[in-house]
């Protein structure tokens, strides 16, 4: 029985994917050029590199996420759910905090963080850096309530890499 309700499980995962997939694409086609026509491309590129940046530094997340499903997947009580999961949260805290202690320094030490090719305005660099850093804040926690969810429906048990 349980092999069904894996099989179940992972066709609808893969239709649910594939649905997101088709919408994430088909929005991308449809408001990509009216957004650039609408505030321009040197603007709409800022916008990239603010989201690309946040991108690529989303490994801060370090593999907490995933042990957060893992560990309550395995508690036995809701006050080890509970203390699991307030550290992971303080965690998660402890590394942005790190962070961005870390990301001041570059900004007030004037480091072309961007790279030296790339001409900003003192202002519009200050939000671009502060929009990767709230960006990367919602990632951050965003995966930490995701783990949670993800043991709470058991999901963690479908990816025999983490048994």
């Amino acid at each position: 029985m349980q092999i069904e309700e894996l099989r179940k499980y992972l066709t609808k995962a893969f239709l649910t994917g594939s649905i997101k997939t088709i919408f994430v694409i088909l929005s991308t086609i449809l408001f990509l050029p009216l957004i650039i026509k609408n505030i321009g491309m040197s603007n709409y590129g800022i916008i990239a590199l603010a989201t690309i940046f946040s991108g690529n530094i989303a490994f801060l997340d370090l593999g907490i996420s995933k042990s957060i499903t893992l560990m309550l997947g395995k508690s036995k009580s809701k006050e080890e759910a509970n203390k699991i999961f307030s550290i992971g949260i303080f965690s998660t805290s402890v590394i942005f905090t790190i962070f961005i202690f870390l990301i001041s320094i570059l900004v007030f030490s004037d480091v072309p963080i961007f790279g030296s090719e790339i001409n900003i305005k003192k202002n519009l660099f200050n939000n671009v850096i502060f929009a990767s850093l709230l960006f990367l804040y919602i990632s951050l926690f965003n995966n930490a309530l995701i783990a949670v969810l993800d043991a709470k429906y058991l999901n963690h048990q479908v990816n025999n890499g983490y048994l």
